[in-house]
């Protein structure tokens, strides 16, 4: 019964938030931009894998899949000089569920320019951060439940303040079908970004996604994902993401867009080192390259610990002259 209320009003939430989409052009800059390495690597097909710390940005209830993780990414547009950065902090709580929390920052560079006295003069062009706090558990053993609430901040040549507020509520399903699993999630719900008299509506995006993973010999795995997103202020868009893993040391990415006016095709790789792994990923763009790198660290729920030998030590009485 309890499932069957929460298929029902995910139905009816995706009915009316697909016929509530707005035309207009949407604010939050962040709210747009693809977060960690992994899984733009994966052209963003990261719906229904969502298994790592970036499920906050994709899809929360992937989150229940951590035991404890952090994460931090640093990556330049060198186009136009714009700076992102990320830190992100998950952990399992026993019965309770998985909490995670993360901060984005968007900066847009400084412009000098000369003052009436000739003096020469900077400020910020845009400085924003988006503050994520995530919670995650499962509804039944099959089914995953996430929770996002967000306050978006920004500041426009250091004078002009918007705030924004807004909620993520995403699901995660694994199928009778061994390997194949499916997401749905709706992100950027809340209030719109107000500068001065003018309102710009949050980029409200709704995301369903497929993913199969499959074992190909032993310690070589492979996941193909799917993704289809609609954008409150665009027509829908279709991402394909795959993953192949050797022994889980090393990870080769790839993904392809259709739908957008810039993105198109990426890759990326993979190191593990116990439980550190740097990933990189190469997000080609029509006039650029994006090389997103991030740093991690992750304690799996499943992994297995170190056998303890145990040594007795055998004590030798001396013999005691009679």
């Amino acid at each position: 019964m309890r499932l069957f209320i929460i298929i029902l009003f995910f139905t009816l939430k995706l009915i009316s938030f697909i016929y509530s989409s707005s035309t207009s052009t949407s604010g939050a800059t962040l709210l747009k931009q693809f977060a960690g390495s992994r899984a733009p690597a994966m052209g963003e097909a990261f719906t229904a894998v969502s298994d790592d710390i970036y499920a906050l940005h994709y899809n929360p209830a992937g989150l229940v899949k951590i035991e404890k993780e952090f994460s931090a990414i640093y990556y330049k547009d060198q186009t136009v000089n714009f700076n992102y950065g990320l830190l992100a902090y998950g952990q399992s709580f026993n019965k309770i569920g998985v909490l995670a929390g993360s901060l984005f920052v968007y900066d847009s560079g400084k412009i000098e320019f000369e003052d009436d006295s000739g003096n020469l003069q900077s400020f910020n062009m845009q400085r924003d951060y988006l503050y994520t706090l995530g919670f995650a558990r499962n509804i039944v053993k099959s089914l995953s439940l996430g929770v996002n609430l967000r306050l978006y901040s920004s500041t426009i040549i250091e004078q002009y303040n918007a705030k924004a507020y807004s909620m993520d509520i995403g699901t995660l399903c694994d199928t009778p079908v061994k390997g194949l699993s499916f997401g749905v999630v709706m992100q950027n719900m809340g209030t719109p970004m107000k500068y001065i008299e003018e309102k710009d509506p949050l980029p409200a995006t709704l995301r369903i996604g497929t993913a199969y993973r499959f074992q190909l010999n032993d310690g070589h795995k492979f996941i193909v994902s799917a993704d289809i997103v609609k954008p409150n202020d665009s027509d829908i868009k279709k991402n394909f993401g795959t993953e192949f893993s050797i022994k889980d040391l090393i990870y080769l990415r790839a993904g392809y867009k259709m739908g957008y006016d810039l993105e198109k095709y990426s890759f990326g790789v993979g190191i593990r080192l116990s439980e550190f792994r740097i990933d990189y990923g190469a997000i080609l763009q029509k006039f650029l390259i994006i090389n997103p790198i991030s740093v991690s660290w992750k304690k799996d729920k499943n992994q297995e610990k170190p056998a303890k030998l145990e040594e007795k030590s055998e004590t030798i009485s001396p013999e005691v002259p009679k």
